[in-house]
């Protein structure tokens, strides 16, 4: 599921609270933040590893992409 609410923390804590209540277990939750730390949204629910942040970029058939496997 990817977040992509107003960049204002306590309104992201919120959605990744409540998500963090309604959806499945194995559900990979991301964040559209740019400016935020991920470890926040992270922090608030039992499945923080799950949580992984997104920016996108424009346009994107010029831009680098690199993936970290964690």
């Amino acid at each position: 599921m990817v977040e992509a609410v107003v960049e204002d923390e306590g309104v992201k804590l919120g959605v990744f609270s409540t998500l963090d209540k309604v959806v499945e277990a194995d559900a990979v939750l991301a964040s559209t933040t740019s400016a935020l730390s991920i470890t926040r949204p992270a922090g608030v629910g039992e499945h923080p590893e799950r949580v992984i942040g997104v920016h996108f970029f424009n346009p994107v058939a010029v831009r680098p992409v690199r993936c970290w496997r964690l």
